[in-house]
């Protein structure tokens, strides 16, 4: 699978919130849409930008919406212990599974399938050091008790 080669920092010199995180990344959302409007003279105003200043422009913005997005998953799997690697994972199976990407030659949903469904600790449950048992992808019993 070919990888954009692009690496988000994990943000050293803050310390994020999940409602400061979903703040900043609503924001950069909102400055990302009216930039992408005015560009395509959606906002009432003239298109006033060259249109390589406007792509790079929103090149730029979309970049700060990803860091807010990816800032605010990494603060969450730190506040709740959970493994971004394996969500990572679950992710492009994810994605594979809707047809976004290709599958690998060696990759066998069946063989995924049946041993979550196993009476066996989820290989693949995102919360750290979970022994318990679960019942599909996204049900562990350790995270669903624990919010019931």
């Amino acid at each position: 699978m070919k990888q954009t080669g692009i690496v988000f920092p994990i943000l050293n010199n803050l310390t994020p919130t999940v409602d400061g995180c979903s703040m900043k990344v609503l924001e950069e959302v909102g400055e990302l849409m009216q930039l992408i409007g005015k560009g395509q003279g959606k906002s009432g105003e003239s298109h006033d930008i060259a249109d390589l200043v406007w792509a790079v422009r929103s090149v730029e913005e979309s970049l700060d919406t990803a860091q807010s997005a990816i800032t605010l998953a990494h603060t969450l799997c730190r506040d709740y212990k959970i493994s971004m690697d394996d969500l990572m994972e679950k992710h492009e199976r994810k994605l594979k599974e809707k047809g976004y990407l290709k599958y690998d030659n060696g990759w066998d949903r069946e063989k995924e399938e049946s041993v979550v469904n196993q009476s066996t600790p989820n290989p693949h449950c995102t919360v750290a050091n979970c022994n318990k048992k679960c019942d599909g992808w996204d049900k562990c019993e350790a995270t669903w008790n624990d919010k019931q």
